[in-house]
């Protein structure tokens, strides 16, 4: 779809499908696609070629009109000359008492409907030229209206796909991470499941300093005492916590620590 609208935005004869399509015609699927593109391709392209015809043939209708009207006015600002010289003749000659009244007064009545059926044709001439540019407005209105919703539907396609790839994007990751990251998680988590934890004992001594004693599980503690307890986390598949077992007391982990209420309190 997106090839067909850029192939319309760009009056292109035919689509350029891309690669990726184009070698998968061998599949029914594909090619049934690929066909309707250009059957829609065709339709919309024949559809908009039919009205500008149209429109432009009227266009060279109104201009032939407009050429007959412009040589009728040549000829109607002759005949008004005509008239015009004959009446000069006659009114001098009725001035004069040499012709009749009569014919002066039908001179000027010829001379008055020509002049009006002037007036007319150039009335015509100007609404001609009007239809011309309503014309013109109006194939331009049409190709634009055309490129118009081409865009909007190039636009929209264009956002649905970046929302598909984003969709297969993360279901891929997804899917990574279930076949790859999230068992090498649990058994990260298995091993600290499994790890024993490190006890350390930390007591003020007579002078005030404070001595570490590392303590396990059934050490005794007295009152003061803080006791931290560490659970090692395990090394991952890609070594970033790379320990060994006599290390492993250095790796960070979660640390607890507690005051004593009593003179010696078995840790559980």
């Amino acid at each position: 779809r997106k090839a067909r609208l850029e192939a319309e935005l760009s009056h292109a004869s035919d689509i350029q499908f891309p690669t990726q399509l184009t070698s998968r015609t061998q599949d029914d699927v594909f090619a049934m696609l690929l066909k309707q593109e250009r059957l829609i391709f065709q339709a919309r392209s024949e559809g908009l070629d039919t009205q500008v015809k149209a429109l432009r043939g009227l266009r060279e209708f109104l201009q032939k009109e407009l050429a007959s009207l412009e040589a009728q006015l040549v000829f109607l600002d002759k005949q008004i000359g005509s008239i015009q010289k004959e009446l000069t003749a006659v009114s001098t000659l009725v001035v004069k008492g040499l012709a009749a009244a009569p014919r002066e007064f039908s001179l000027e009545r010829a001379l008055a409907q020509v002049q009006s059926e002037r007036l007319s044709a150039e009335t015509s001439l100007l609404r001609g030229r009007q239809e011309i540019s309503k014309t013109d407005i109006s194939i331009l209105a049409l190709q634009e209206g055309r490129k118009n919703e081409v865009t909007i539907d190039l636009r929209q396609t264009q956002a649905e796909l970046d929302a598909i790839e984003s969709k297969t994007e993360t279901a891929r990751r997804l899917l990574y991470e279930s076949a790859v990251s999230a068992p090498a998680l649990l058994a990260r988590r298995a091993d600290a499941e499994l790890a024993a934890p490190i006890y350390t004992i930390f007591r003020l001594s007579a002078d005030g300093a404070t001595v570490q004693i590392q303590a396990n599980e059934t050490s005794a503690i007295e009152p003061g005492d803080t006791i931290k307890v560490e659970i090692p986390l395990a090394a991952d598949e890609t070594g970033a916590l790379d320990l060994t077992l006599s290390e492993r007391h250095k790796a960070p982990g979660l640390e607890l620590k507690a005051e004593t209420a009593g003179n010696t309190v078995g840790i559980p």
